[in-house]
């Protein structure tokens, strides 16, 4: 799947977090060994024998009592045959159904996966059917690590390790190496079962690491607790995670309402590796209030969490209509969290149907950043607990919630009329009819920097002016800054999945923020002009300072004319009649803004195309990029 995170990354530079962890009391270690289980620094309650699955049968009576063996075999167990009588195996082979009240869980023997959970008729998440195949990852586990790893190589403990490139198309190792491996039944009773599984050393992962995982319903809701043990004699990586997606109340994802208490996401690159962190604040990616899911496009890693009094952070997802909230909670041992709302499924009748959110005890690529990574010594152990709460009518009283507010969007509000939506989509309809636009961007694209890596669009509106850039130069990354919500919506369509590319809300009346790094490249499109003058001396000032040293900034623009006979003849080439000018509108002259630009410390400022009211404007920071 394509996936959305403590602190910054590791990736951009900074010191990466490597969290270790003391072996947890009661963990469960695997039958690694012997006719029972072996129990790793820990004491086990033995299970009676090893048990099959039986599909569809309540093979626990009461609660506690262990599930003794059926001599089924898993093929007899599953009690499904072909026209010739031979026995079949689901897909996802064996399950056990677990119950509490009029909660019903199912969990599959392949990758230990959460196929269903409902809550009477209601599907509290979108997973799929007893004889489907499990696709888009949907309830599976992701250990050792989760999500990527890039070129599936990493280094560790001195040696270099190449692992399977399980996501071929983007040259990484993906979800880790137990998704499609069978684990057995530990224990077992009506409301919970415990899972586990043995990795043996293998092709880039030579460790042995002895995994549990314990599934239980109750009161509160849906309790999953992951616990690992190094095995083996030597050190070892880890991380785990799961890829839960929380159904949508009706419809599509996009009328719910979604929280996420995070303050930092972090970027990625074309193949979703994370290559820095920026606060979610002014991004379209800001869910710490409850607001719309809405149009965005979300494959987002989240961190920095904020947390409860009682230690735990809870993701809320409200449905439509908001009489049912979905709340997915985390431990301590989860600083990460995945959330994708499904834009790139490959069966487009699945995608925003759920919204994925993933818990993760590291970030994605921790085998090479280290954060968020645990080192397992020898017979060290590690155990973490995440869940799902279901609430109805409002009433948040298990989870602890208090209702948010709808957001507001944290940047000040404009004047001009680039908020109102009517007034956006009419400008995006005759957008690509504005007469010689295209020379004039082919002309902005010729004063680009042949090694153009990271770029700053202004006001990018739809992201016209970006994507050509980024098909100019495929490996830039780019952030992109608007402040109308339509716009916003547009570009999140324009660039769904590439994690190359960030989009902020941003108003351009307020002094650009201080935490998106310097550029190789600044560019603005017919935007600038509905600032005050005064405003666009003090931005031609911030953008020389956000320039790396030889970098280049360029204002495609809107500017006035010599004389009102033109500037009609303009209008009339636009189709805009008298009177109905853009009232935003706060044109500058050429002249003015060479000068400006030139103050502002840049050089070799000029026009560098022209047709009638239209301009290229451009200039470079002195010095020679490093």
């Amino acid at each position: 799947m394509p996936s959305s995170s403590g602190g910054p990354i590791g990736k951009g530079g900074s010191t990466p977090r490597i969290t270790s962890y003391s072996p947890a009391a009661g963990s469960l270690a695997s039958s690694w060994a012997g006719p029972r289980w072996r129990a790793i620094g820990v004491v086990l309650e033995p299970s009676t024998a090893a048990t099959p699955f039986r599909k569809g049968v309540d093979l626990g009576r009461k609660s506690g009592t262990k599930e003794k063996s059926l001599g089924l075999s898993a093929n007899e167990a599953v009690g499904l045959s072909d026209q010739g009588g031979h026995a079949l195996i689901p897909p996802t082979g064996n399950e056990v159904e677990l119950r509490y009240d009029n909660q019903r869980a199912v969990v599959v023997e392949l990758g230990a996966g959460l196929r269903s959970y409902t809550v009477g008729a209601r599907k509290i998440i979108d997973g799929y059917g007893p004889d489907e195949p499990c696709t888009a990852g949907r309830g599976q586990l992701l250990i050792p690590w989760p999500n990527r790893l890039q070129d599936g190589a990493y280094s560790f403990g001195g040696r270099d390790f190449q692992l399977p490139k399980s996501e071929p198309d983007l040259g990484n190792a993906i979800h880790g190496l137990t998704r499609w491996s069978s684990w057995s039944v530990a224990n077992r009773a009506p409301d919970q079962v415990t899972m586990t599984h043995v990795i043996y050393p293998q092709e880039g992962y030579p460790f042995t690491v002895s995994l549990a995982v314990r599934y239980a319903l109750s009161l509160s809701g849906l309790k999953v607790t992951v616990s690992a043990t190094n095995a083996g004699c030597e050190p070892c990586p880890y991380g785990a995670g799961a890829h839960p997606y929380l159904a949508a109340g009706v419809g599509l994802i996009d009328d719910d309402l979604l929280c996420v208490p995070a303050s930092t996401m972090l970027v990625t690159d074309e193949r979703s590796i994370p290559i820095s962190s920026v606060p979610v604040q002014t991004t379209q990616y800001d869910y710490r209030e409850l607001r719309e899911v809405g149009r965005v496009h979300l494959d987002t890693c989240y961190t920095d969490l904020e947390r409860g009094p009682d230690g735990i952070a809870r993701v809320v997802l409200e449905h439509r209509g908001r009489d049912w909230t979905t709340v997915l909670w985390v431990d301590g041992s989860f600083s990460y969290i995945m959330v994708f709302t499904g834009d790139t499924l490959s069966d487009p009748d699945a995608r925003r149907r759920g919204i994925a959110v993933e818990p993760m005890t590291c970030a994605p690529n921790a085998f090479r950043s280290g954060d968020g990574l645990q080192i397992l010594g020898p017979g060290e152990s590690t155990s973490g607990s995440w869940g799902i709460d279901h609430i109805a009518d409002g009433n948040h009283g298990t989870a602890g919630l208090e209702r948010s507010p709808l957001p507001r969007l944290s940047h000040s509000v404009s004047a001009n009329r680039w908020q109102d939506p009517d007034h956006a989509r009419a400008y995006l309809t005759r957008l690509h009819e504005v007469p010689h636009r295209l020379e004039g961007e082919e002309a902005l694209l010729d004063l680009l920097p042949v090694s153009l890596s990271r770029v700053l669009d202004l006001g990018t509106g739809d992201g016209r002016l970006l994507k050509l850039v980024k098909e100019a130069f495929p490996a830039c990354r780019a952030v992109a800054l608007d402040f109308s919500p339509t716009m916003l919506a547009a570009v999140g369509d324009a660039f769904a999945g590439d994690g190359s590319v960030v989009v902020m809300a941003h108003d351009l009346d307020s002094k650009l923020p201080g935490d998106i790094g310097r550029f190789d490249a600044i560019i603005s499109s017919f935007a600038i002009h509905h600032l005050e003058d005064q405003r666009k001396i003090a931005l031609f000032t911030e953008i020389a300072a956000a320039l790396e040293p030889g970098g280049v900034f360029c204002n495609l623009e809107h500017v006035t004319t010599s004389n009102a006979r033109l500037h009609r003849e303009f209008l009339d080439a636009l189709g805009v009649a008298p009177g109905e000018e853009d009232p935003s509108n706060r044109l500058a002259s050429v002249g003015d803004q060479i000068q400006w630009l030139r103050t502002a410390g840049l050089v070799e400022v000029d026009c560098y195309w022209k047709w009638r009211e239209l301009a290229l404007i451009a200039g470079w920071r002195a010095g020679v990029s490093s």
